[in-house]
This record gives structure tokens, sequence and C-alpha cells, in this order.
């Protein structure tokens, strides 16, 4: 029998997980779908949203191109990032040539903090999308800075940078650089998937709450067989089964 798999990106401690398992199970049914790699999304209300994405698979994809470098990790990590972007704020804009031009003519930081001013993404994500956007920047327009390791030792500010983005994601362990970009890219490609799906469409247009979101977990492969198992009681692993 095949279960699939959760991983946790952000754990609110109390998850009702039999809630949660079935709310996915009547989302499944709603779609007719045996099974899908979907993320779920806990509100602060005790709700479940969920979005069909396949984040585990964009972050292979990520880490596999951008393997030769730190350079490359960034300029990937940040490619994705500006897409999503561009696909929120579409979702909310109005449909017309106009929009598309000013994508074309618009830089990743004026997205960003278009997106925040339309309530469309909350300041913590606002602060890490530019925090990867600057450092996108600097490796990118710095021949000399070809690694992590020689962007701290030259420019030893950044390190204040990269402790507040391993702070957001929420690691206990210490990680290296590099470790904490594709974390913290992890996060933000889910959340932003969060907002084009159940923020920035027409009739619900409103400021996003900081508190809204408590809890997301990324679900790859998970069947209805599964969570109908779990639901009649049969326990199986919260996270490694496969």
């Amino acid at each position: 029998m095949k279960y699939g798999r959760i991983l946790v990106l952000m754990k609110k401690r109390d998850t009702p997980l039999k809630a949660m398992y079935g709310a996915l199970l009547e989302w499944l049914k709603a779609h007719d779908w045996e099974y899908s790699d979907v993320v779920i999304y806990q509100l602060a209300d005790g709700q479940f949203l969920f979005s069909q994405i396949d984040v585990i698979e964009t972050i292979m994809t990520v880490t596999e191109e951008a393997g030769l470098s730190d350079r490359l990790l960034l300029v990937i990590c940040s490619a994705y990032l500006e897409d999503q972007f561009r696909l929120l704020l579409a979702r909310f804009l109005i449909d017309d040539k106009l929009v598309e031009e000013m994508f074309d003519r618009s830089s990743a930081s004026f997205m960003y903090n278009l997106g925040y001013t339309l309530g469309l993404i909350t300041k913590d994500w606002h602060d890490m999308l530019r925090n990867i956007s600057q450092l996108r920047n600097t490796f990118a327009h710095r021949p000399e800075i070809s690694s992590f390791e020689v962007l701290l030792e030259r420019e030893p500010k950044w390190q204040s940078t990269l402790n507040n983005m391993q702070t957001w994601t929420e690691e206990e362990k210490t990680l290296l650089p590099r470790e904490v970009i594709i974390k913290v890219f992890m996060r933000l490609y889910a959340l932003l998937q969060f907002s084009i799906d159940h923020v920035a469409a027409v009739g619900q247009r409103k400021r996003l709450d900081p508190s809204i979101v408590v809890g997301h977990y990324l679900t790859r492969g998970i069947t209805r067989e599964f969570l109908e198992s779990f639901l009649d009681g049969n326990w199986i692993s919260f996270s490694d089964e496969e």
C-alpha cells in the first residue's frame, strides 16, 4: 500500500492530525482525486486550506540545477520566486495588457513592495523575498563574490541577514548559508501559492493577516486510501512512511 509523505514546513504544536487528514480527504473527494501533491495550510481559526502544487519537485529541480555554485543557487531561487510573484500579482490585478508591460519593466524589489502594499504578502514574507533578491544581486553583479564563504569574509554584515533568515525557517540546528537559502525558498514558494489561491482571487481581496497561517505542510502522493485508513484508526508514521 502506498501512503505518500508529509513534510512539515511550519508546524503548530497542537495540530489536530485527524481533523487535518479529514479535511484533506474531503478536498480530494471533492476534486475526484485518488491522490495528489498538496500543500496543507492550517489557519488560526482551525480551518485548513489546500493548494495543489509539488513544492518538493521544485526544490529537487532547484538544487539539481544550482549544484555548481552558490551564485547559481541564488539566481535560480530568485527566478522561481519572481515567477511565482508575477502569478500572484496577475491573479490580483485586472486582466489588461498594461499589467504585462508593467511586469516587463519592473524590478523584483518593485514587485515585492507592490505586493506588500496591496496586502498580498505579510511583512516577514516581504523581508525574506528582499533578502534573497539582494543576495542574488550581490552575487550576480560582483564576480569576485563566488561563494558564501567569500561573501562573509569580505562583507561580514551579511551574517546578520543570514541569521535572521535562519530564525525565520524555525530550524533549531545551525544551517550552512546554502541550506538557509533553500529552506527559506521552500517556505516562501509554498506561502506564495497560498496567496495565489486563497488571497488574490476576486472576491477575497483584503489585507493578509500575518497570523492567519499557523502551520503548513507539503504532501507528496498522499492517497485517499491512506487517509481513510488513518481516520479509521490505523495509525502510521506522520512523516516517513512511503
